[in-house]
C-alpha cells in the first residue's frame, strides 16, 4: 500500500526509513547487474550503500535531492516503473560549536564550498567530511548567518550564545588593540596603573615598569627588551602574581642566576620556599606540585622529557638571547618546551646582539599575530622573515642569512606586536640617581666551606679569643673564610660578568684579594685595564685614561683600596664588587668613582655574594648599619670593621661566650 513516502508495484518497492538519524530510501529490486553497476557510478559511494540485512539499496536523502532523483531515474530505466513518492525536504546541513569553532556537516555542493571557502575562511577535515570555521573578524559573523540562512542549515542550539559571545571577545579585543597601539608609542605611563603587589611596605614599582605589566596584562605574552638594570625580573614577576591562575611557572635561566631568580621569586610573588623548585644536575627526580620550577639551559635537554610532564601553564626564558641560534640543541629544547603554552615571556637586554637571524627563535616561540613573523622562508603571504629581515640571499655555500635589512619595519613591528624595549635615558627622570642590586651566586665547595666555618667556630669556643681580643687572629681566620667563599663563587662570577658583557656599556669591577684581580684580569685582559695596589700615579692615569677613551677597553678591574679614593672612573654608570667588604663607608668610597656630582647617567652597583656564606652575614650587617647612617638614627652607628666583626660573632650559632662579647665591646 502506497503513502507519500512509500511506493509498491510489481516487483519494486521504494520505501523511506530512518538511519543514525538520517533519511534514506530503501530500494527493494530485482537483482540486475547493470542497474547495480549504474547506481555505483551515478550515485557517489558516501550516499548510498547495500543493505545486507533488507537485500535493498540504500540512497541517501539530501538538500538537494539530486541523488534520489537519480536512483529513480535509473528505476525506470531499467525496470521502466515510474517512482511516484514525495521526496521530503531536509536541511542542507547542521552547525554545531566544537573546540571553540563552528563546525558544518553539510551535503558537497560546490557552491557552497566556494562560499564557505571565500567568506568565512572554512577548512575541510577529510576525516570527519566536516569543515570548520574560526570566527577572527566581526565581519565574519553576518557570513555565518547568511550562509546559515541561504544553504536551510540545521542550528544547534548554542550557536546563538557562542556568536554572541565571540562577538563580544572581538569587540574587547578590538578595544585591546587600540589600548596598545596607543601604548606602544610610550615607553612609560602618564597615568596610575592598579598592580596588586605582596603586602611589604619595600616593594614598590616605577611608572615605567607599571608600563611594562599593563601591557603584558594587554598581550599575555611578550619580549621584555628593557636595558639591563631597568626590573625585567620584577615586572613578569609581578605580572604573573596578579595572574595566579597560570600556575605552575617554568622558569628557564643560565645557571649563574638560579638562586637569584628563586630569591625574587619569593619577594615577589609571596611563593614559599616549599613552592619553588630549583632543578640541579642532569638526573633525579622532579618534585611535583610546586608552582615555580626554575632550571638553566645548560641540564635543558637532559631534563627534557621530565620537564614535558609538568603542566605548566607559562614559561620565562631569561637573557633569551641564549637561544639566537635556531638549529642549536638547547634552542630546540626550549621550542620543544614551549609547544602548547600560551604565556611565553622572553626577557633579554640583548634580543638581537649581532643580526637579525637572532631575533627568530625568540619571536617564533613568542609566535606574534604578524605575517612576516609566522615563517622564515616565507609562503604565499609573506617573503619570511629571513628574506624581509636578514636579507637572505644564496651563494655558493648555501642561504646567507647573516645580513640586515628593514630594520626600522622590524623594530617597529615588534614594538606594536610583542616587544617592550626601554633604555635607561627614556625613563631616567623615574630612576634614583644610584641603585644597589645583590645578585646570590651559588658556591661549587660547600663541603670545603662548612668545615672552615666549623673549625672557625670550634676555634672560637676553645680558646675565647675575645676576652684576650686577638683582633688580628680573628681577622686573619675571617678573612679565610671569605676567601673560601670567593673562591667556591668564582665560575658562577664568571658567567654572570659575561652575561653582562653582553649589554654593553664600560664596566668598573671591585675585588679586594690580589689573587681574584690577577684571576680577573688574566680572564678579560683583552678587554680591561687593572689599578691595583702599589702601582705610581702615572701607570694609573695611563690605565684611566686607556678606560676612559679605548672602546674595545670594556672593564676596568681593581682593588676596593685602589680604586676606592683619588681616581675618577665616571666614564663608568655600572660598577660590581665581586666581594664583600667589611664596611658600608668601604663601600661607598669605591661606588662614587663613578657616581660623582657631574655624572649625568643613573648609576648601577651589582654586589656578586656568596650565597648562605660570611659574605651573606657582611652584607646584610652592612646593609642595615647603612640604612641607620642615611636615616642618622640611634645616635652615632658603628660601622668599623670591628663592629661587623662583633655582629657576626654574637650571632647565635657560633655560641660564643655573651658576657666576653659585652666586655670586649666596652673596650
Amino acid at each position: 500500500m502506497n503513502n507519500k513516502y512509500s511506493f509498491e508495484k510489481e516487483n519494486i518497492k521504494v520505501q523511506l526509513i530512518k538511519r543514525n538519524n538520517e533519511l534514506w530510501y530503501a530500494l527493494y529490486t530485482p537483482y540486475n547487474e547493470g542497474f547495480k553497476g549504474t547506481l555505483k557510478r551515478n550515485i557517489h559511494y558516501t550516499k548510498r550503500e547495500f543493505d545486507w540485512n533488507r537485500k535493498a539499496w540504500l540512497v541517501k536523502v539530501t538538500f538537494s535531492k539530486e541523488e534520489i532523483k537519480e536512483a529513480f531515474r535509473i528505476i525506470k530505466n531499467y525496470f521502466e516503473i515510474n517512482i511516484d513518492v514525495e521526496i521530503p525536504d531536509i536541511p542542507f546541513g547542521k552547525v554545531f560549536v566544537e573546540d571553540d569553532k563552528l563546525v558544518f556537516d553539510v551535503d558537497y555542493d560546490e557552491d557552497f564550498i566556494n562560499d564557505i571557502k571565500q567568506s568565512l575562511g572554512g577548512i575541510f577535515d577529510k576525516k570527519t567530511k566536516n569543515w570548520y570555521v574560526s570566527i577572527s573578524k566581526e565581519s565574519k559573523i553576518d557570513e555565518v548567518y547568511r550562509i546559515i540562512e541561504e544553504y536551510n542549515i540545521k542550528e544547534d542550539d548554542d550557536i546563538d550564545e557562542y556568536i554572541e559571545n565571540v562577538k563580544n571577545q572581538l569587540i574587547e579585543e578590538r578595544k585591546k588593540r587600540r589600548e596598545l597601539a596607543e601604548l606602544s608609542k610610550q615607553k612609560s605611563l602618564n597615568e596610575d596603573y592598579e598592580v596588586s603587589l605582596p603586602d611589604d611596605d619595600d616593594l614598590e614599582l616605577y611608572p615605567f615598569q607599571k608600563y611594562a605589566i599593563k601591557m603584558l596584562d594587554l598581550r599575555k605574552k611578550g619580549l621584555i627588551a628593557d636595558e639591563m638594570g631597568l626590573g625585567k625580573t620584577v615586572e613578569v614577576l609581578t605580572h604573573l602574581y596578579n595572574h595566579q591562575q597560570w600556575r605552575p611557572v617554568l622558569v628557564i635561566v643560565p645557571s649563574s642566576v638560579k638562586i637569584n631568580w628563586k630569591r625574587e621569586i619569593s619577594k615577589w610573588t609571596e611563593s614559599s620556599e616549599d613552592d619553588i623548585c630549583v632543578l640541579t644536575g642532569q638526573n633525579g627526580n622532579i618534585t611535583r606540585k610546586k608552582d615555580w620550577y626554575i632550571v638553566n639551559y645548560a641540564i635543558l635537554h637532559h631534563r627534557l622529557e621530565e620537564l614535558l610532564k609538568l603542566d605548566y601553564k607559562a614559561m620565562i626564558i631569561d637573557e633569551s638571547h641564549y637561544i639566537k641560534n635556531y638549529k642549536a640543541k638547547r634552542t630546540k629544547s626550549v621550542k620543544k618546551l614551549s609547544e602548547n603554552v600560551e604565556h611565553i615571556y622572553c626577557l633579554s637586554g640583548t634580543p638581537m646582539p649581532n643580526r637579525p637571524i637572532e631575533l627568530w627563535s625568540q619571536i617564533n616561540i613568542l609566535n606574534p599575530k604578524v605575517e612576516d613573523f609566522k615563517t622564515l622562508w616565507g609562503n604565499k603571504n609573506s617573503k619570511g622573515f629571513a628574506k624581509k629581515y636578514c636579507n637572505a640571499h644564496e651563494n655558493k655555500w648555501g642561504w646567507d642569512v647573516d645580513g640586515a635589512s628593514n630594520l626600522d619595519e622590524l623594530y617597529n613591528k615588534l614594538r606594536k606586536s610583542v616587544m617592550i624595549r626601554r633604555r635607561k635615558k627614556d625613563v631616567l627622570d623615574e630612576l634614583p640617581d644610584k641603585r644597589r642590586l645583590l645578585v646570590p651566586l651559588e658556591i661549587d665547595n660547600r663541603s670545603e666551606y662548612q668545615q672552615a666555618e666549623q673549625n672557625f667556630t670550634q676555634w672560637m669556643n676553645k680558646y675565647n679569643p675575645i676576652s684576650n681580643w686577638e683582633e688580628a687572629e680573628i681577622l686573619v681566620r675571617m678573612e679565610k673564610l671569605k676567601q673560601i667563599a670567593w673562591k667556591g663563587k668564582y665560575k658562577q662570577m664568571i658567567k654572570w660578568v659575561n652575561d653582562m658583557l653582553e649589554h654593553g656599556d664600560k664596566t668598573v669591577i671591585f675585588a679586594h684579594h690580589r689573587e681574584l684581580q690577577s684571576k680577573l684580569y688574566e680572564e678579560y685582559e683583552d678587554i680591561s685595564v687593572k689599578i691595583a695596589g702599589g702601582m705610581n700615579d702615572n701607570d694609573k692615569q695611563d690605565a684611566i685614561d686607556e678606560f676612559t677613551n679605548n672602546d674595545d677597553i670594556r672593564l676596568c678591574i681593581t682593588s676596593t683600596q685602589a680604586g676606592g679614593t683619588g681616581i675618577n672612573l665616571q666614564v663608568s654608570s655600572r660598577a660590581v664588587f665581586t666581594e664583600i667588604g667589611w664596611t658600608s663607608s668601604e663601600h661607598n668610597q669605591a661606588e662614587d668613582r663613578i657616581h660623582r656630582i657631574g655624572q649625568e647617567e643613573q648609576c648601577d652597583i651589582y654586589y656578586l655574594m656568596a650565597e648562605n656564606t660570611i659574605e651573606e652575614e657582611i652584607f646584610n650587617l652592612i646593609n642595615q648599619k647603612q640604612q641607620k647612617i642615611d636615616e642618622a638614627i640611634d645616635g652615632i652607628v658603628d660601622d668599623s670593621k670591628k663592629g661587623i666583626m662583633m655582629e657576626i660573632l654574637k650571632k647565635e650559632d657560633n655560641k660564643i661566650n655573651s658576657e666576653s662579647l659585652d666586655k670586649f665591646m666596652e673596650e
